[in-house]
Order: structure tokens, then sequence, then C-alpha cells
């Protein structure tokens, strides 16, 4: 279980990371929590239906310019450096 906290927690870490690095580069990045921010999973309405198809062990669900590219867990470094079109070393700055 503790690993497991770990584990969690360096993804968590890694997703922090990635968002300030986005945000700090002037690329619109936005979290939504299903608990505090429930009406941005209902509004969407891709969202929305994978949810009610899969339920909420989808989450976490990451939307690039209105579609769904990445579902169940966080994108890698890679991943959004391919999804947003990133330059390689995007992250290594």
């Amino acid at each position: 279980m503790l690993a497991e906290n770990h584990y969690r927690l360096g993804i968590l870490f890694n997703l922090l990371l990635q968002f300030t690095k986005l945000i700090k580069s002037n690329i619109s990045a936005v979290r939504y929590n299903l608990s505090s921010a429930p009406m941005e999973f209902i509004n969407n309405l891709d969202v929305n239906k994978k949810m009610g198809e899969h339920g909420v062990n989808i989450l976490p669900i990451t939307v690039v310019d209105d579609e769904i590219v990445l579902t169940g867990r966080y994108p890698s470094n890679d991943e959004l450096i391919e999804f947003l079109d990133l330059s390689p070393g995007f992250f290594m700055d």
C-alpha cells in the first residue's frame, strides 16, 4: 500500500510539473476534479458519454482541442509532446 501511494504521488507530482511548464509557456492547460467541478464533466458531451459507458473507472480523461486523446491514466511527457505537437525536448528544459 505504501509503495502504491508513493507511485501515485510521483504521478501527481509529474502532472504538476507538466502543467507548470505548459502554463509558463503560455499553453492553456486545465485540470478538473470530479468532486469539485462535476459540471465540467457533465457539460462536456464526449466526456459525459464516456463516463456513462464506463463509469468513473475511465478517469482520468485527457482532452486536447475538444477531443478525448487518453483515458484511464495521466499522459506521459512523450504523449503530451505528441498530443500538443511540442518540440521533443519540451519538458527537459
